[in-house]
């Protein structure tokens, strides 16, 4: 049984006295000392603590522990004490110190009571007791004793078993001592405050290192010098003064975080958020506990003290830029691209596929006033075609209001619009959106007259065959080229200039220096007459006040308000909180909590600019006024809409598609960390908040505002001219890159399916069972079936060298992959234009393939975990030989975040190459890692050799229902031979799983869940995956990551070519009679009279793939997508 309970101390503060307990004493048995070798992770005010390895004083070493002297104490422990003990408080607190507990020792201590529960250690014999989440291991026990408390007092000593309940008292001891002075040799000489520190705003009480602080420094400063306790990354803020325990922090005079406890002069600042972070970037040297809580400011609004702002008057009438001027009220233009805007995402394969080959033609080459085609594929509405099945979007309205803005935009120089056949049973159903859609939308908009006068070419696919649909596609487009480069520039007044406001991979001088400055172009835009778009509503919570200080009146403020409020809803709903906005990249360059990162944010408004409209997501800016007289420039002497907010998620890409449908024609991005995202068909001018980052990435950013201040006028003047030049026609660095993305506010599950009606959302709440991982129990064979793999083999390939993450006991690899694998969705494009660059490079037919997996995740989403286990799965594919890993550098699951992951599933980061597009200096520094990784580790071609073809991961993807009884036998049957040696995936809404028949010849009991979407099967049998969206792209998406090796697709053959998945080879099957005209699509043909040869047809294509002598249709034709679903999360 137990003797003892435990203290445990969290080494922070220097010069503390290491723990020395008298072997002979009384109390040995009570405590123990903690390894040198012992592992810790952070300290959150929850008190969430592990201790990995611990050694006692007396008895056996916990499992993994080694024997090692004691670490020095330090100043925070937890003693557990019985409420016989609790008199004996102060024998524990100088047991727990190893000091004289006396008040000319200068502790302070708090004592704060929390819950105790108990249970076993999984896989051991040791007592677990959990304070608030921390384990307290004690000796071994043995389970089942009964609870008993044993009567020595002084060693107050708990013994129990079961799940009785025992009263225990848990107190948190926390004292400080002053770091001692460093030794002279290390000391830092003292600097000037202004050179190594700024305040946001004067009488702040905290203050932004504006370089790394070491600890020791002195900053000179009026008013008494600060002396650093500790290291302060650059970015990070430090009080300023004295701050008492509760006590409000500041920047921009507006609160952020309140103090846990009396901190000093001179001390970092620091809340647990951005610990945990900085401790997943693997920092050295952090204190464990952080020393204030996250705080936002409440706002309130009244209409009898609220006063009306003053306009911004119309001051620089002649100010103008050269547009393209649009028939029918469509505005005037910065650009003049051909669209191809897809209607949903069904049309995003061709789409891609049909701007790849016009680009490659000369006729299409930019020139004159034509700038180039380019594809709009997203992300919505790609359900099943029939409202049956998939529910209309919760999203449909702002999603038609989207396509709509997006297709009228005045930077649209004509347009085609390609929807597919199954869009249109969708859109009649309620359940999806056509062309059809759009245009009731424009009418009811009261924008008819703009689609007239832009007349969109419309084009319903049937993709029967993808070859001669792209072919007709192309050929609609023949005239572009002429008309577009024949269109010309006049000159035009800046209230046909609209600015979206935007920020993304903001640090701590994006409030100080990138945002302000473009707060400053635009009151110089606006007094032009014309308009600048705020958005992002999730990152303006806690600046609400901010923002309401200048407004138009009540109404727009109290709208505002209301908009806020309305997204803390919808986050809330989703079990999410719109303060978790802030990303990994934010908080680790010192935006804590979204209260900092909010109030930096709305610094785009500049103060003398009041608020005058707060519109919905894509909704259309309010029109100029004044009239539009013949005067030159065009419309001299009108305004535009002023100073403008827009309700958006804070996802970059996301706000920027409403900012842009909304009517925007040039974007200011502002960002710190220097992203690199564009818009197809917008302009983006990125304006960087510090000079060094500037200089680290200056071919893909366009402007340095790291010297900028709000008294320095010409910055703010040279940003508003570059903006008139680029509107005029100067390419922005953005545009040189030829890599762009379009992302609309994403679909989300219903918060409360059970409330929600539609079938969607009962499919998406069918299976509650946690998916354990074990496979099915399978139905026995009949020994003919069973020997129909017997002789069944491939030709496969051998581990490369230097793959280090393939078992020896695996099977032999179908081809080596290089994976490039995008870690979020703002390092997507330029991934899958590396990757395609290096496979005509690089790439061996039949053997080395380069692959990307472009998509939509892993930053503005309140849940990374479904897109982050999904992008593991593809890195540890059974085909992947090597891969690297591209972060963009500011997202939620940046490069260490997956190391984390990876290491946490034992798996070795080492094995990978890691490339950061932000941290090494922009896209071609990044290129250039990336090609010398794969270079340096693709050796000679190795010979193929035979293996066992069930060996291998086979995933089976059925579509639509009824499925012919002999069909579902013949998938029963192919199945069951598979999941013997190699591993079997469905998705958990396939019809096969309802079909009596298929149950019956596979199944040994009722189907279950398996897998998690996007889960790898560990272990061989028949697994079952879940399928939260029903849409086709993202189920394959979810099927390759369960470490299959191929996917076998049947569809019926009047279907649409299924697009393929572009790692794993998807081969597509049909049934056809003699009759039939076989689809192009189609890589197995199954004679319908014929089904006892089907195994054997089926098999051989298999082995053919796996080898490397056939290549499936879907990726021949580049039919090819791929999408991440957004699960029960939401948008942020």
């Amino acid at each position: 049984m137990e003797e003892f309970l435990g203290v445990y101390h969290y080494k922070e503060l220097a010069g503390v006295q290491a723990l020395q307990l008298d072997e002979s004493s009384e109390q040995r048995d009570m405590f123990f000392t903690i390894s040198a070798q012992a592992a810790w992770k952070a300290f959150d005010p929850a008190m969430k603590v592990v201790v990995e390895k611990v050694k006692p004083f007396k008895g056996g070493l916990l499992p993994g522990d080694e024997p090692g002297a004691p670490v020095p104490v330090t100043s925070v422990g937890v003693v557990l004490v019985t409420d016989e003990d609790y008199a004996d408080l102060p024998m524990f607190v100088k047991l727990a110190t190893g000091a004289k507990v006396k008040e000319q020792d200068k502790m302070v201590w708090q004592v704060v009571e929390h819950p105790v529960r108990y249970g076993f250690v999984a896989g051991s014999r040791h007592r677990c007791y959990q304070n608030a989440g921390i384990p307290v291991y004690t000796k071994r026990h043995e389970p089942g004793e009964a609870c008993r408390r044993k009567t020595n007092r002084r060693k107050g000593a708990l013994a129990g078993g079961g799940k009785s309940d025992v009263s225990i008292r848990s107190w948190l001891l926390a004292y400080e001592t002053p770091a001692p002075p460093p030794p002279p040799h290390a000391r830092v000489p003292a600097v000037p405050f202004a050179s190594a520190a700024s305040l946001a705003a004067p009488g702040d009480n905290a203050a932004i290192a504006v370089l790394p602080l070491p600890a020791g420094a002195v900053l000179q400063r009026a008013g008494g010098d600060l002396t650093l306790p500790l290291d302060i990354p650059e970015g990070h803020r430090l009080a300023v003064r004295a701050l008492q325990a509760g006590e409000l922090l500041t920047s921009w005079g507006e609160p952020f975080g309140r103090a846990l406890r009396p901190i000093p002069p001179g001390e970092w600042l620091r809340n647990a958020k951005t610990l945990e972070e900085l401790k997943r970037r693997r920092v050295a040297r952090l204190p464990p506990h952080p020393n204030f809580e996250d705080y936002v400011r409440p706002c309130a609004l009244s209409r009898e003290a609220f006063v009306a702002g003053a306009r911004v008057p119309l001051l620089r009438a002649d100010a103008a830029f050269d547009g393209f001027l649009r028939a029918g009220g469509r505005g005037v233009g910065t650009r003049n691209h051909g669209v191809l805007l897809c209607v949903s995402s069904r049309a995003n394969a061709l789409a891609r596929a049909l701007e790849r080959r016009l680009r490659a033609a000369a006729r299409f080459v930019a020139r004159g006033g034509f700038d180039g085609v380019v594809a709009m594929p997203h992300s919505e509405d790609g359900g099943a075609a029939v409202a049956e099945r998939s529910g209309a979007a919760l999203n449909q309205d702002k999603l038609v209001r989207t396509l709509l803005g997006l297709l009228l935009h005045p930077n649209v120089g004509a347009a085609l619009v390609l929807q597919t056949e199954e869009d249109v049973p969708a859109a009649a159903a309620a359940g999806g959106v056509d062309f059809d859609a759009i245009r009731r939308a424009a009418a009811e908009e009261g924008r008819a007259e703009e689609l007239a006068a832009l007349a969109p070419q419309v084009l319903t696919l049937r993709l029967e065959d993808f070859e001669a649909d792209l072919l007709h596609a192309e050929a609609q487009l023949e005239a572009w080229p002429d008309i577009l480069s024949a269109q010309s520039r006049v000159r035009c007044s800046c209230a046909h200039l609209a600015v979206a406001q935007q920020c993304g991979g903001s640090d701590a001088f994006s409030g100080t220096h990138s945002n302000p400055l473009l707060a400053a172009a635009c009151k110089r835009l606006i007094e032009a007459g014309g308009t600048a778009l705020l958005a992002e509503t999730d990152e303006l919570i806690g600046a609400e006040q901010y923002v309401l200080q200048s407004v138009r009146d009540y109404e727009t403020a109290a709208r505002f308000l209301e908009t806020v409020s309305r997204f803390r809803g919808y986050a809330g709903a989703h079990g999410a909180s719109a303060e978790g906005n802030p990303s990994g990249g934010n908080v680790y360059r010192g935006l804590y909590n979204i209260a900092l990162k909010s109030l930096g944010a709305a610094m785009k408004r500049h103060p003398s600019v009041r608020l005058e409209h707060v519109l919905e997501y894509s909704q259309r800016l309010p029109a100029v006024s004044g009239g539009e007289g013949g005067e030159l420039p065009y419309g001299r002497g009108v305004q535009g809409a002023g100073y403008c907010f827009m309700d958006s998620p804070g996802n970059d890409l996301e706000s920027i598609a409403g900012q842009v449908a909304s009517g925007c024609n040039v974007i200011y991005f502002s960002t710190g960390n220097g992203s690199i995202t564009n818009f197809p068909f917008v302009p983006t001018i990125k304006v960087v908040s510090t000079s060094k980052r500037f200089q680290l990435m200056e071919r893909d950013m366009d402007v340095d505002a790291g010297a900028f201040s709000a008294e320095d006028d010409g910055a703010a003047e040279s940003l508003f001219q570059l903006t008139l030049e680029v509107a005029s026609g100067v390419r922005t660095k953005g545009e040189s890159s030829g890599q762009y993305q379009l992302q609309i506010w994403r679909d989300w599950l219903h918060p409360n399916p059970t409330s929600d009606p539609s079938p969607r959302a009962r499919s998406a709440c069918r299976d509650k069972s946690t998916p354990t991982g074990v496979p099915l129990k399978l139905a026995p064979l009949a020994a003919s079936v069973a020997s129909a793999l017997d002789d069944a083999v491939y030709l496969g390939l051998p581990p490369p060298p230097g793959s280090s993450h393939h078992a020896a006991s695996s099977p032999l690899m179908t081809e080596w992959v290089c994976l490039l694998l995008p870690t979020s969705l703002c390092s997507s494009e330029v991934a899958r234009a590396v990757a395609a660059k290096l496979q005509g490079e690089l790439g061996r037919a039949g053997s080395v393939r380069f692959v990307s997996l472009p998509h939509t995740e892993g930053c503005g989403v309140s849940d990374a975990t479904l897109g982050a286990r999904t992008l593991l799965g593809h890195v540890r594919a059974p085909a992947v030989a090597h891969a690297v890993l591209l972060e963009h550098g500011c997202e939620k699951t940046h490069n260490d975040y997956f190391a984390a992951e990876m290491r946490a599933l034992s798996i070795r980061p080492d094995a990978f190459g890691w490339v950061s597009l932000q941290g090494d200096g922009g896209i071609a520094n990044a290129e250039a890692r990336i090609r010398g990784y794969f270079e340096a580790r693709l050796g000679a071609s190795a010979d193929r050799r035979a293996a066992p073809l069930g060996r291998l991961g086979l995933a089976l993807i059925a579509h639509a229902a009824p499925i012919a009884d002999e069909l579902a036998l013949f998938f029963a049957r192919l199945a069951a031979l598979f999941a013997r040696d190699g591993r079997v995936v469905l998705a958990a809404d396939s019809p096969l799983l309802s079909h009596p028949i298929f149950l019956e010849a596979a199944l040994a009991e009722r189907p279950r869940t398996t897998l998690a979407f996007g889960e790898r099967a560990e272990h061989c049998g028949l697994h079952v995956m879940e399928a939260p969206s029903g849409r086709w792209v993202e189920t394959a998406s979810g099927l390759g990551a369960s470490g299959v090796h191929l996917m076998l697709a049947w569809r019926p053959a009047t279907s649409p070519a299924p697009p393929g998945h572009p790692m794993v080879p998807m081969l597509t099957m049909n049934v056809h009679s003699g009759n039939d005209t076989i689809p192009s699509w189609t890589d197995i043909a199954l004679p319908e009279t014929e089904p006892s040869a089907w195994m054997g047809i089926v098999l051989r294509r298999l082995s053919e793939t796996a080898s490397g002598d056939y290549v499936p249709c879907a990726m021949r034709q580049t039919n090819l997508d791929f999408q991440l679903p957004r699960g029960g999360s939401c948008s942020l």
